[in-house]
């Protein structure tokens, strides 16, 4: 929702090389906060800049960098805090910008690093103790907000929301190698920063550093999330329901129009209808789906179902308006290459939305993580549960047999799973590359168009505390037999029958064979570029080439095809910031 940056310096420079850095990654960050910008310098050597998106409290007292009332601590914040109203309640505090940026300012001064735990929300931040002369980089406990970084921690520190900004620090900047090859033969954008040199905070940790008039001293990077006991309970429904309905009234605070991603699925499903709940009949909601009507996979009719069940306007956005340039604007608007047409079609809903003056939009990610919805869970519970799940195969996510040959075929290949529970599965997931990679590219293409997204469950660290702990075997996650059981019995106020009970969910799918075939032509210049020479050679795109073209329906060659046409943009309009 907001760009933020900072650099910090052993040593001073010149002050209009400083004014010159701040008015150039202002301008590069402005995608992400077009509503106003800021910036501190201290000493010639640290500067702290923030871009803003506003959300609330939409006066110019909300702007950044924020200060203390005594100027001691100022912050660069990108994020939301859902009970920041509760917070300021329960320590008697009137909120004079209203905002949470202030809320998360007077918190910290009052309970330092320790406020972190009592935060409802997502958050990326930098805070200055000038007094101290300390600083501390924060990321939310899910990593629903990026924050990278550069520097050596002696000489200089500098964070920023993206990482182009960043590269002005490096000598030569380099694509990462290991980036690159991740995401040609598996199709992994975010396995690492896609440039040498650049490093990202993990997710709920904070990091801290000092300063002396001629030196930087960076500490270690410290988790604040980690829990072994949730603070709730969602063993009954009830509980969950009391849960879900106090947490998204927190997450509907918003002083701008919102709007809700629809997918055909359960989460988002869910979402909307409690939404509707929440808000009351007569409330205009806006409702926003991807769709191929006509091709395998369409999820249309559902979403449509959704639609008319909570009475909101639905905005349907054809994939097939998708045009062979719309490649080369999405890397040009978010930075990085595209791995597969799921992510262009997610850009274009994103455009949609802000077509709709709406800024900001929910999204289902994280449920399927916190209560075992994807396919591999029921691989894994079927080597280690067998008798519950051929009880109830008629309700899994995939055809038995399919399923089976998954099983055999990670028993006796894939080294380690075999002793892994569904349960510590889907902790692996939820924290790690699965979500993590979804939440990156959903950010990127939301802030492309100056959008913020929400996601109740993927940033709600009570939820997905007491999610993670239901137990090591898939089942304890059942009702009925049936996959996420626990938000399928909360559903039946909220969500139509069919849907409640529905176990075919296609996921985000788009016939990428036949969107392929329509642009390969297009893309043929950057299909064959020089510039992808180094990673991928031109005989095997060639071959690739001759290979699609020839069965059009060949789904390998078509992913390598978009995923070395997108790669060639990239690398073609990479940042070019002058490091000086």
């Amino acid at each position: 929702m907001c760009g933020i940056y900072a650099a910090f310096r052993a040593l001073p420079i010149e002050a209009s090389s400083l004014e010159k850095e701040a008015v150039s990654v202002s301008e590069a960050l402005h995608h992400r906060g077009p509503d106003a910008q800021g910036w501190q310098i201290w000493d010639q050597r640290h500067l702290l800049l923030h871009r803003r998106l506003s959300i609330l409290g939409l006066g110019p007292a909300g702007n950044q960098p924020m200060s203390s009332d005594d100027a001691r601590y100022w912050i660069s914040y990108n994020g939301e805090i859902y009970n920041y109203l509760e917070l300021a309640e329960a320590e008697g505090w009137t909120l004079q910008t209203g905002t949470d940026t202030e809320l998360l300012l007077k918190l910290w001064q009052a309970y330092g690093s320790a406020c972190l735990t009592r935060l409802d929300g997502f958050f990326a931040f930098v805070l200055v103790d000038l007094h101290a002369q300390k600083a501390w980089a924060v990321r939310d406990f899910s990593g629903v907000k990026p924050l990278y970084w550069v520097g050596d921690g002696h000489q200089l520190l500098s964070f920023c929301s993206e990482e182009g900004p960043l590269l002005r620090h490096l000598e030569n900047p380099r694509v990462c190698e290991r980036a690159v090859r991740s995401f040609l033969q598996r199709g992994e954008s975010d396995v690492c920063p896609w440039w040498e040199g650049v490093q990202e905070l993990a997710p709920g940790h904070c990091l801290e550093w000092s300063w002396t008039d001629t030196a930087l001293a960076m500490g270690a990077s410290t988790a604040w999330h980690i829990s072994e006991s949730p603070a709730i309970q969602i063993h009954h429904s009830q509980a969950l329901e009391a849960h879900l309905s106090s947490a998204l009234r927190r997450r509907l605070r918003s002083d701008v129009p919102i709007g809700f991603a629809l997918s055909g699925g359960l989460d988002s499903a869910l979402i909307l209808g409690m939404a509707r709940s929440i808000l009351g009949p007569e409330a205009p909601l806006h409702a926003f789906s991807v769709n191929a009507e006509g091709k395998d996979g369409d999820e249309s009719a559902w979403q449509r179902l959704v639609a008319q069940h909570n009475r909101v306007e639905w905005h349907s956005i054809p994939v097939s308006d998708l045009t062979a340039e719309d490649l080369l604007r999405y890397v040009q608007s978010t930075h990085r290459p595209a791995v597969a047409w799921n992510n262009l079609a997610h850009w274009a809903l994103c455009r949609s939305v802000h077509q709709q003056g709406i800024a900001v939009l929910f999204n289902g990610q994280g449920a399927d993580e916190l209560f075992g919805g994807y396919p591999h869970y029921y691989r894994q519970a079927l080597l280690r549960e067998p008798l519950a799940m051929l009880q109830n195969l008629r309700k899994w996510p995939l055809s038995p047999l399919r399923l089976l040959l998954q099983a055999l075929k990670s028993w006796f290949q894939e080294s380690g799973v075999q002793s892994q529970s569904p349960g510590q599965m889907m902790r692996a997931d939820f924290f790690g590359l699965r979500l993590g990679q979804l939440l990156k590219y959903e950010d990127r293409n939301g802030m492309a168009f100056s959008l913020e997204s929400r996601n109740p469950f993927a940033d709600d660290r009570e939820l997905a505390q007491a999610a993670l702990a239901l137990g090591p075997e898939l089942s304890a996650r059942w009702w009925r037999g049936y996959s996420k059981g626990a938000l399928r019995e909360v559903a039946e106020s909220y969500v139509p029958h069919a849907l409640r009970f529905r176990v075919d969910k296609k996921g985000f799918t788009v016939p990428e064979c036949e969107m392929t075939l329509q642009c390969l032509a297009a893309w043929k210049p950057a299909l064959f570029s020089s510039v992808l020479d180094p990673w991928i050679s031109q005989k095997t795109r060639k071959m690739h080439w001759e290979k699609f073209v020839k069965n059009p329906k060949n789904e390998k060659s078509a992913r390598l095809l978009f995923r070395c046409a997108s790669l060639s943009y990239f690398l073609t309009e990479r940042p070019t910031l002058d490091p000086s």
